[in-house]
């Protein structure tokens, strides 16, 4: 498989034309010319969006993986930059910032969709989702053609990772981009989260905080903001969290044991993160790898359900001393854990949880694909149904989202999507055993419930890509022979075609 130019799926002028010296150096003296002009008039941020986007462009152009990595760092970035830019004066509700990540991923993707072969579950589930997608782009029902538009920026680009991991995703290209991408930047959030709990905001992220008050009532808990680092919003750095914890600690299982060390960063930083469904997904995905690490067998229920035990007996004993010891403190710190484990130790009580509230409105979304079997439309459950007039009906969890936006046929070809995801990943590791499903294994389970949540920008992607890899393994494990078995009938683990060319 190799990294080809991006444009050669469509044509192959557009590279051919980049390749060519004189071309590239007109093309850098208009860039600097135009930057040049914007900074002048204070166009800051148009400045910044040029620079990203030829950026992006030379480093697709040169690779479709290294574009990939670009983009990957801009979703996680993208939130403080934007915030910086913010505190020059040059502010706007359109920010061309936010078009990177969804056209070059686009451009990228449907090169990719048109080289591979839909020949998967997943991939003809993930087709078939797109292809209902596009067209409630026109459902009526959401209040205007922007809201449809708004809700395809939000929800079709993550699925293009999907294809991209689906072409370009190696075992080792996998392992490199989630031990020294991912995992380094949760790291270094971690350090931002923890210094914004017990230092302070900038004052540019303080300026936003304010802009923001009265339309993201979830920042503030209690009187007290959320750290949310560098990413767009306190969800979205504490969902990080979670796929950082299980990295870590499943790199004890796969040849990253120093990850581990940096588990005493992240647990801190996920429970002060004060997002009770990301912990809780975190500590679920390190439980299950730990259950599923010497192989898929009958053992290993027997030790999900020991480590269940072990987990809830713990959490039982630790959560009621943390919550005596923060429960009188006056602290920054001592608020926030006091509403995480307040909340998870009362469960039920709508004084300390959300989870009734929760339940109520991914009820409500489920019960809507029904009696609008047609959907709402593709953005009713964005942020652009409250910018666009046409009221937000979120449900904040993907699969009750696409109920809403799509009908229950949408749906249900989501939750259908979700178990061949799940099935694909243990037929991949009971035929191979190796690390690079376990770490697929880590992330699927710590995102899980949150593969399409609009306006975690950083999030989805990860998840799609990844999810593409599982299927692209699964495609290549079914068209090779089948796997050979020692005297004892255990599986031996084969040199695959992909592993002897790398």
């Amino acid at each position: 498989m190799s990294a080809s130019p991006m444009f050669d799926t469509i044509s192959d002028i557009p590279a051919q034309v980049l390749r060519n010296v004189w071309v590239r150096a007109l093309l850098l003296a208009l860039l600097v010319v135009g930057l040049a002009y914007m900074i002048a008039i204070g166009r800051i941020r148009l400045v910044m969006f040029a620079f990203l986007a030829s950026a992006v462009l030379s480093l697709s152009v040169a690779s479709p993986r290294r574009g990939v990595i670009a983009l990957l760092l801009c979703s996680c970035f993208l939130g403080e930059l934007r915030r910086i830019i913010d505190m020059t004066g040059d502010w706007t509700s359109t920010d061309p910032l936010l078009l990177i990540v969804p056209a070059f991923s686009s451009l990228l993707g449907i090169g990719a969709i048109l080289r591979e072969r839909i020949d998967t579950p997943i991939s003809r589930m993930a087709l078939a989702l797109m292809a209902m997608m596009v067209l409630e782009i026109f459902n009526p029902l959401q209040g205007g053609l922007s809201v449809g538009l708004g809700g395809a920026f939000f929800y079709l680009p993550p699925l293009m990772f999907f294809w991209l991991g689906r072409r370009y995703a190696t075992p080792a290209f996998i392992d490199a981009m989630l031990y020294r991408l991912v995992l380094p930047v949760a790291v270094f959030a971690a350090l931002v989260g923890c210094a914004q709990v017990f230092i302070g905001f900038s004052p540019w992220e303080q300026a936003w905080i304010d802009h923001v008050s009265t339309t993201y009532a979830a920042l503030n808990v209690g009187g007290i903001i959320r750290p949310f680092a560098f990413f767009t919003s306190s969800a979205e750095y504490s969902e990080f969290m979670g796929i950082a914890v299980a990295l870590a600690a499943c790199g004890v299982w796969t040849g990253h044991r120093r990850a581990a060390i940096w588990l005493v960063l992240l647990v801190p930083a996920l429970f002060l993160a004060s997002g009770r469904e990301s912990l809780l997904k975190g500590f679920l995905a390190v439980l299950v790898i730990w259950a599923v690490k010497r192989g898929a067998s009958r053992g290993t229920y027997l030790r999900l359900a020991i480590g269940a035990a072990v987990m809830f007996g713990v959490m039982s004993w630790v959560l009621p001393k943390i919550m005596h010891d923060s429960g009188g403190g006056t602290s920054k710190a001592d608020l926030l854990l006091a509403h995480q484990v307040g909340g998870l130790l009362n469960p039920t009580d709508a004084k300390q949880s959300t989870l009734a509230v929760h339940l109520y409105f991914l009820k409500s979304g489920i019960l809507s694909g029904f009696t609008a079997p047609a959907g709402h439309g593709l953005g009713a459950s964005t942020i652009a149904a409250k910018k666009f007039g046409g009221g937000e009906t979120s449900t904040e969890v993907d699969f009750g989202d696409m109920f809403v936006d799509l009908g229950f046929v949408g749906g249900f070809i989501f939750l259908a999507l979700t178990y061949q995801v799940f099935k694909a990943l243990m037929k991949n590791w009971a035929r191979l055993g190796d690390p690079a499903t376990l770490q697929t294994f880590a992330v699927m389970l710590a995102t899980i419930l949150g593969w399409l949540i609009s306006g975690e920008y950083a999030i989805a992607p990860i998840a799609w890509f990844v999810m593409g890899s599982i299927d692209a393994t699964r495609a290549r494990l079914s068209h090779s022979d089948p796997p050979r078995a020692d005297k004892h009938g255990r599986l031996l683990h084969r040199t695959l075609p992909w592993e002897r060319a790398r």
